[in-house]
């Protein structure tokens, strides 16, 4: 098989096969309900007087009959219920590639025993269907991933999105390497970070890769934000920690005590979308509050100090304070 097309095509024809097959049996199921019925009222004519009496012999043919089509009815059965299970794998299956999500169709298929096992009670001469299939599927994921950032890139621009030129595979990033999208070949995962915390793993299925990439970008970057907010809690902070401390104003105090007082008071404090809006605050101010002017001073413990996104990623902030506006 050379392209997707021709697998979404096979599967169509898999899936039209399972119907005709469903359909096959149904109707067999159908007329061996009406002899079940005949043979039963005839034996209640007999027993009712409406119709002669059989033999000894024949009334025993009779019953074996009746209890062959009772089990052929009950074998009947079991095998559209079968049959119903896989046609619902397969169009799951179906559904996936259609859409073109091959990486979670081969997941699911390689996950899915029970379909290759039900494949072999009821249609083992198709058995090489499924195997043709979950081999061109391996195949389509090796060819997606030797081509996969083009193939991201791509699917970004439809959200007004890029990858970052400097990013290499399989570290990919945008926003200056603020989010970043790292591919795990060997178990064919994505891990999504954001200021190199993670957020998420996911399947490396390339337009759902890209949305999830999109839907943080959106919660980092186009949240309104109110840096004069922004201030007032940094100031309202600070202030608090320098008088449990007994510390005067324009004292150095810690970055990451200020924020750590301030997730307490703010509900749902996330740190990475904190930090773009610190990087707001210092692009743009304001500055200056109750005569207060704030100002950063960096540090070389990167496990003390938190780095702004963007072009001000120069060096680690380790330390925040509010001195008299000169």
């Amino acid at each position: 098989m050379e392209n997707i097309e021709e697998i979404k095509n096979r599967l169509r024809a898999i899936v039209d096969d399972l119907n005709k097959i469903n359909g096959r049996l149904i109707k067999s199921r159908g007329n061996i309900i009406q002899i079940i019925r005949s043979i039963e009222k005839y034996k209640k004519d007999i027993e009712q007087g409406k119709a002669s009496g059989l033999s000894e012999e024949m009334r025993k043919k009779e019953e074996e009959y009746l209890q062959s089509c009772k089990n052929d009815l009950n074998e009947t059965r079991d095998r559209i219920r079968l049959l119903r299970d896989i046609y619902t794998r397969v169009k799951k299956l179906k559904k996936l590639i259609e859409e073109e999500y091959v990486f979670e169709a081969l997941e699911n298929l390689n996950k899915d025993k029970k379909l290759f096992e039900l494949y072999g009670k009821l249609l083992s001469e198709k058995r090489d269907q499924l195997d043709e299939i979950k081999s061109y599927l391996e195949k389509h994921c090796e060819e997606i991933l030797l081509t996969y950032p083009n193939r991201l890139s791509s699917a970004l621009e439809k959200y007004g999105l890029k990858l970052d030129e400097f990013a290499n595979y399989p570290r990919l990033s945008i926003c200056q390497g603020y989010i970043k999208f790292e591919i795990w070949e060997r178990n064919r995962r994505g891990v999504l970070k954001a200021y190199d915390r993670k957020i998420s793993e996911l399947k490396l299925d390339i337009e759902k890769a890209a949305a999830a990439i999109n839907k943080e970008y959106k919660r980092l970057f186009l949240g309104e934000r109110d840096t004069n907010k922004i201030l007032g809690e940094l100031w309202e902070a600070y202030k608090k920690i320098i008088e449990r401390e007994d510390a005067p104003i324009g004292s150095s105090i810690p970055i990451t005590s200020v924020l750590k007082e301030i997730s307490k008071n703010r509900k749902n404090f996330r740190l990475d979308e904190y930090i773009v809006d610190l990087t707001r605050l210092v692009e743009s101010g304001p500055y200056v509050i109750e005569g207060l002017k704030i100002d950063f001073q960096h540090t070389r413990d990167t496990k003390k100090g938190i780095i702004l996104q963007g072009d001000l990623a120069r060096g680690y902030i380790g330390y925040v304070l509010f001195r008299e506006e000169v």
